[in-house]
């Protein structure tokens, strides 16, 4: 029966509408993901005109190698079991039908290296082969005799031999190139699957599509090509995160100046800017919020980065004052992870705050404001002021965050031996009398020592 239903697959996997190969990549990924029929007809589909097929071969492949490891024991697998030379055995299950390679794939994985890097060599007679044959990457299991509970002992080779080439990694990359963007993004995600153990050879790939996903000079930017960048960064930050740091910080320097420029032209309704090629609105806020994804994220690899400090200021200050609450949200998120002393952050917190309705942005602001090094009194004010101004149940939340960021302010003075301002000196006294006529029981949390 299962045999059945993977010969069927396998057809279906041929068929020219996607819904069907979607269907059947799925069903051969659970049955037999080892298959080499399998694997062989999704190479062939990548040059498939159909932009959504190749979007899903492309997935397909970066899902097979874990499927290759997860292979379950089901109607029509074999056991096979693999001893080194130390004496440590694994087992897999395996169809007839798989290849020594496809043997070598979940071993490799087992063992903590490459197919490539593995010999196997019968440990018994196999059919017409006495023991200690070495078996071939390109025999058929069933076809030399392999059965249920056959013993292969697993040589593994020096590390100099894992360094050969893998197709599937070759294909992906070469997928790269596809003049469709949401094959490239399929592409990256599926080599972050799939070169787990061969980083080196997916990062000058990735930092070129990086570089190519959007040429300086064009007024507009692509929702594809965005996600493509975003993407091939976001995949970069781990494995190469020296060199999309300086991509990231030239892209931000270009595309804050770009977006600028754009705001300008459209606030003037200059017959210049028609005439180069904004022939309708652009979504501003769309365009920040782009931005902010970028510099979400080059904070966490370049915090320290005196260059990360001289350009995302400016940036994250203008994001604060734009109409889309998300926008402003994530820029205080950063703002929060950002490693800078800078006045004009401090100065747009609290601006923000002093007119700010929405609980879940004074949060962000509140979260933000506590980070920033600065004495400036108006920080405990203005975090002061939720506690104050919010005092409907409702918003027991922010007031709760609001408390506790004067607590680890008050913390931070006292550590440093520094004056406390007035306003929280105020707070204190408040809450200590507060404190004094609660029954021990209603005594918040936020309040004990």
């Amino acid at each position: 029966m299962a045999q059945r239903k993977i010969e069927q697959a396998l057809r279906d996997l041929k068929s020219d509408r996607p819904p069907t190969v979607e269907k059947a990549a799925q069903l051969l990924m659970k049955l037999a993901p080892g298959l080499s029929r399998f694997e062989e007809t999704l190479r062939e589909r990548l040059n498939d005109p159909s932009v959504r097929v190749r979007s899903l071969v492309v997935r397909a492949l970066g899902d097979l190698p874990a499927a290759k490891r997860h292979q379950a024991q089901g109607v029509g697998t074999i056991k096979a079991k693999a001893t080194n030379l130390g004496g440590h055995s694994v087992e897999v299950n395996i169809y007839s039908e798989y290849t020594v390679w496809n043997l070598k794939e979940p071993l490799a994985h087992v063992l903590g290296t490459t197919a490539a890097n593995l010999t196997l060599i019968t440990a018994q007679e196999l059919g017409n082969k006495p023991c200690g044959t070495p078996l071939e990457d390109s025999w058929v299991l069933g076809e030399i005799g392999f059965q249920a509970d056959f013993e292969v002992t697993v040589i593994v080779l020096s590390e100099a031999a894992s360094q050969s080439a893998n197709a599937d990694i070759d294909l992906l990359i070469q997928q790269l190139d596809d003049a469709n963007d949401d094959c490239k993004i399929k592409a990256i995600q599926a080599l972050a699957k799939s070169a787990v153990n061969d980083h080196e050879r997916i990062v000058e790939p990735l930092l070129r599509c990086l570089m190519l996903a959007q040429e300086p000079g064009h007024w507009t930017v692509p929702a594809q090509s965005k996600r493509v960048e975003l993407e091939a960064a976001q995949l970069l930050c781990h494995l190469a995160p020296q060199a999309v740091t300086n991509i990231l910080l030239r892209r931000l320097r270009h595309e804050e100046d770009r977006i600028r420029a754009i705001q300008r032209i459209e606030a003037t309704e200059s017959k210049e800017g028609r005439k180069r090629g904004i022939g309708k609105r652009v979504d501003i806020d769309a365009e920040w919020k782009w931005l902010l994804q970028l510099a979400g994220l080059l904070v966490p690899v370049a915090r320290h980065d005196p260059r990360t400090t001289e350009i995302l200021p400016s940036l994250l200050i203008e994001c604060l004052s734009r109409s889309s609450p998300w926008i402003r949200k994530e820029a205080m998120n950063i703002i929060g992870e950002l490693d800078a002393d800078d006045p004009r952050i401090v100065e747009a917190l609290i601006q923000l705050m002093s007119h700010e309705k929405r609980e879940d942005v004074l949060i962000s602001a509140v979260k933000a404001l506590k980070q920033q090094p600065s004495e400036d009194p108006r920080i405990v004010e203005s975090i002061t002021r939720c506690i104050d101004e919010f005092s409907q149940k409702s918003h027991a939340n922010l007031r709760n965050v609001a408390a506790e960021a004067l607590r680890e302010i008050e913390v931070s003075f006292c550590s440093r031996g520094l004056d406390m301002p007035a306003a929280l000196v105020a707070q204190i006294a408040k809450r200590s009398a507060d404190q004094s006529v609660l029954p021990e029981d209603e005594i918040p949390e936020s309040w004990d020592s």
